[in-house]
């Protein structure tokens, strides 16, 4: 009985590690699949099955509070870290679709005529384009789709402040 309750375990444990790299994620106001704004990083690396870190030499955030790394098991997706807690998740690949559909490489009306009078649109900062961005019902949450050549190159969610940053942690 020992070891076939040890066997179901290995069993277990193998299936809930592979199936995260595999499943498809949608993004919402809370995060993506299950990764929820607001998470500990403990928490998130138990959960990827990672091990994330803030780094030794501070990026972006001269206080070294808040960085943004990549993960291996989504491709194109990266996390920003405040005080060790998940504030941002930002996805610069195809693939991830939002829970109305919208993903990288949808066109800018794609996104005008899921979210409509919700979106605000602000200029881009660099090139030629805009932010389109909008906020929960209790305003704690936003999503960001930054749009390039009519199309969102990149979109990112999380707490209302994070979402309004525009490089990375500044």
């Amino acid at each position: 009985m020992k070891l076939f309750l040890r066997l179901l375990f290995f069993v277990l444990l193998i299936a809930t590690k592979s199936s995260h790299a595999t499943d498809v994620w949608s993004v919402g106001f809370n995060g993506a699949g299950p990764l929820k704004i607001g998470m500990r990083i403990n928490d998130v690396n138990q959960l990827l099955h990672e091990i994330i870190a803030p780094p030794s030499v501070p990026g972006a955030d001269p206080s070294g509070r808040c960085f943004q790394t990549d993960i291996t098991s989504q491709k194109g997706m990266y996390l920003m870290f405040y005080d060790g807690v998940l504030v941002r998740i930002d996805l610069a690949e195809p693939g991830m679709n939002t829970i109305s559909g919208i993903g990288v490489g949808d066109k800018e009306s794609a996104v005008l005529h899921a979210y409509g009078a919700r979106i605000k649109r602000e200029p881009h900062a660099y090139v030629e384009g805009s932010y389109l961005r909008m906020f929960s019902a209790d305003g704690k949450r936003g999503l960001t789709f930054e749009i390039t050549d009519g199309k969102v190159s990149l979109y990112y969610v999380g707490t209302a402040d994070s979402v309004q940053l525009i490089e990375g942690c500044s």
